[in-house]
């Protein structure tokens, strides 16, 4: 049997070789096989030394045939092999046949549209190989590029809270398309008054004047370049107006009392279904709860705009109303002391303005130019006596007598008719509590007081009232004005005086 040392020796021998060609893929594998073969020799002492030579040379001569033993490379052609996607396509002779495909490709994308820079979307390498026997099928590599290279456009796209909302061709048209943006809630030169209150001192606002401070999105915005399809590249007035309009999106909304899925729907402009796959839990027969939250669909905005102003103004400061009680003064009326006047002070506001609407006004510091002067109020604290005093006083300012009491037109006239006061004020002819207070079909508007000793008094055709059912009252306090309510020939007062329940003649009790 051959000793396994000469096994050796020849596998030395044959690395020695093939490190003079060692990028042929042919050479390592048989490599592979002849190291696989002597460590089956080395551990069968069964094969037969003439069988395991055979073996060794069958799988060594194929690739060392050149120059045997002399280390010449002769025959050797150096291919490209192109791989497109990670996917081996064909070889080629140069390495520049694959280049000039793309860059063919590119050019007549290029030619179609000047305005944008294209770049291929797919990954595409060329490697070399060493090899003795080349094969070449460049057409088949020319026609596969051809089908399935994918050409896209370099772009600048527009992130907000890191979604890709929009692409551009340059990021001088992304920072265009946001400033254009900002323009339609302040003026270009708003926008560079603000850009410039952060560079230096500005002066003190006056009483009445007001100034940005800051224009910025509420959202996170950046710019990142991409590559997008040309169908996908937007001009800088597409992208404004996709960036401002958004797109419908869920929203909450709380159901408020006479709401129902149809109503709901039409307020947000849905069909009842539309609604009902917002809310997978609910369906028509679902009894709404006043509370109960629910998904609608809104338009939204992809970005919204945040103004910052600040504003100085001259503000009035209310005067306050104080109290205070009088003994000398019935009770339930009231009597003005001092009046109020109203202070001043200046106050420098922040205010927080998003997409045109004011979302907040904060005080941010004020100086008071003028106090306020209180209004002091006299309240009474006396007892108004319910109990009347028997004398009753002449309850108008003035006027006569138009009408007496008694029989007139066939029917009997129970009290006296007072016209032409000084004064249309109508006063209680004595202390007493007020027992009606309002209308009183041919009387109109009518007051009775009960004097709370036997009498009572009864006041009509009134135009208004000022007492009310229950009010204790003092002799001679306002009850009600003159009038001609009910039925009535004219502006007048109709007396009327009762003793113990008896209707008695007023101008024995006047």
């Amino acid at each position: 049997m051959l000793n396994t040392s000469i096994f050796a020796k020849i596998i030395n021998t044959i690395n020695k070789k093939i490190d003079l060609i060692k990028n042929s893929s042919l050479i390592e594998k048989n490599l592979k096989i002849s190291k696989k073969i002597y460590n089956s020799a080395s551990s069968n002492k069964t094969i037969s030394s003439a069988f395991t030579v055979l073996l060794l040379t069958a799988s060594v001569l194929p690739t060392v045939y050149a120059g045997s033993l002399t280390g010449e490379t002769s025959g050797v052609t150096k291919v490209f092999n192109v791989y497109f996607d990670n996917e081996y396509i064909g070889t080629v002779k140069n390495k520049d046949f694959a280049k000039r495909i793309i860059n063919e490709k590119l050019k007549e994308n290029q030619e179609q549209n000047e305005n944008y820079n294209f770049t291929v979307a797919n990954d595409i390498k060329i490697v070399s190989e060493n090899v003795f026997t080349p094969v070449y099928n460049e057409k088949q590599v020319k026609e596969k590029i051809g089908k399935a290279i994918e050409v896209k456009v370099v772009t600048y796209n527009i992130i907000v809270d890191g979604k890709s909302i929009v692409h551009l061709t340059s990021e001088e048209e992304a920072h265009q398309a946001l400033e254009e943006i900002k323009s339609k809630f302040v003026s270009s030169k708003t926008l560079e008054q603000a850009s410039q209150m952060k560079k230096a001192n500005v002066k003190k606002l006056q009483v009445g004047e007001s100034r940005v401070v800051d224009v910025a999105f509420y959202e996170e915005i950046a710019i990142e370049k991409a590559e997008a399809p040309a169908s996908d590249v937007k001009s800088v007035n597409d992208a404004t107006s996709i960036l401002i309009k958004g797109t419908k999106r869920p929203v909450p909304y709380s159901v408020v009392d006479g709401d129902s899925l149809g109503t709901i729907a039409e307020k947000f402009n849905l069909r009842t279904r539309d609604l009902l796959t917002l809310n997978p839990g609910i369906t028509e027969n679902t009894l709404l709860q006043i509370g109960q939250k629910l998904n609608v669909s809104a338009v939204k905005p992809f970005v919204n705009v945040i103004v910052k102003k600040e504003e100085v103004r001259k503000v009035s400061v209310p005067y306050a109303t104080q109290y205070k009680s009088d003994p000398t003064i019935f009770k339930g009326t009231t009597k003005v002391i001092q009046e109020g006047i109203d202070g001043e002070k200046i106050v420098d506001y922040a205010i927080i303005v998003v997409n045109n609407k004011t979302k907040s006004i904060k005080a941010v510091s004020q100086d008071v130019t003028k106090q306020s002067t209180p209004k002091i109020i006299a309240r009474g604290t006396k007892e108004v006596p319910s109990r009347g005093t028997g004398n009753l006083a002449w309850p108008a300012s003035g006027g006569y007598v138009s009408s007496k009491m008694g029989y007139r037109w066939g029917r009997f006239h129970k009290g006296i008719d007072i016209a032409g006061p000084s004064s249309l004020n109508i006063k209680a002819a004595d202390n007493g509590t007020v027992t009606f207070a309002g209308w009183d079909g041919n009387y109109g508007n009518k007051v009775v007081i009960n004097h709370n000793n036997g009498m009572k008094t009864v006041y009509a055709h009134l135009s208004s009232i000022s007492v009310y059912d229950g009010q204790v009252v003092q002799r001679g306090q306002s009850i009600g004005i003159m009038g001609s309510t009910g039925d009535s020939t004219g502006t007048h007062l109709h007396f009327e005086v009762y003793k113990n329940g008896s209707v008695v003649n007023p101008m024995l009790e006047l």
